[in-house]
């Protein structure tokens, strides 16, 4: 059963983007940066419908509300570019 978040994410969070990123998670950038870190841990403790998606020290972090949390890498395409 998938429940990573339910307690708090941010340690799982830091520790899977550290070791995506080859860094020590006391090297990666504040998280607060990329997402308020409180307000994520509320929605996990109480529980959401969908996900929660942001970037993060180059990578794509995923938080979905049966508790999963996903760290791929980041889309390097340019979203606010259309094709002209």
């Amino acid at each position: 059963m998938a429940d990573e978040c339910r307690q708090s994410p941010i340690p799982t969070i830091l520790e899977r983007v550290a070791s995506a990123t080859g860094s020590d998670v006391t090297d990666l950038d504040p998280l607060y940066d990329a997402i308020d870190p409180t307000a994520l841990r509320a929605l996990c403790v109480h529980g959401f419908e969908g996900s929660v998606t942001f970037r993060y020290e180059g990578r794509t972090v995923t938080v979905t509300g049966d508790g999963t949390i996903s760290v791929e890498p980041e889309d390097d395409r340019d979203e606010t570019r259309g094709d002209e």
